[in-house]
């Protein structure tokens, strides 16, 4: 897609600027627990407060979640690098699921959930889910659950 195209143009760019010790981020889906920034905080919000959630196709789409703490200590890790290496930083979980799944999870834990399953036509490009996970690899994985993230939003919702 175009916006794609141009985060990798900006990319480029950096990557061969005289700038040292440049560092360029990439963030899978982020999870920030507030459903006015996110997808899946406003379907969990929703799940919680309306006990109705809406999908599309199922809930077909793909992501590859991880929420804001854990992005922030990978962005810390990065941070703290002490070589002059210039780099390209993937940060994701890699392990993607799809918005599907997280209903299901979600039906499990929430009685009388309902869901509204929409039918739309499928984008042409699907929104890419499965990112290059070496650079976590190599800043050492910070291991979380999705569904233990997921559970403790749900605390934090329903203790407002």
């Amino acid at each position: 897609t175009p916006y794609a195209f141009s985060k990798y143009i900006s990319e480029v760019y950096c990557m061969k600027s005289g700038i040292s010790n440049l560092k360029c981020v990439r963030f899978s889906t982020l999870f920030y627990g507030d459903p006015a920034k996110d997808g899946l905080s406003k379907i969990i919000h929703d799940a919680v407060t309306k006990r109705e959630v809406t999908i599309y196709n199922g809930g077909e789409a793909i992501r590859d979640f991880i929420p804001l703490s854990i992005a922030v200590a990978y962005v810390d890790k990065i941070v703290r690098l002490t070589n002059n290496e210039k780099a390209i930083f993937n940060v994701v979980s890699g392990r993607e699921t799809s918005f599907g799944k997280i209903v299901q999870y979600l039906q499990k834990i929430i009685p009388n959930l309902k869901v509204n399953d929409v039918s739309s036509e499928t984008p042409v490009c699907p929104v890419l889910s499965r990112f290059s996970d070496g650079s976590i690899k190599r800043l050492g994985e910070i291991e979380f659950n999705l569904n233990d993230e997921i559970e403790s939003y749900i605390k934090k919702i329903s203790a407002v």
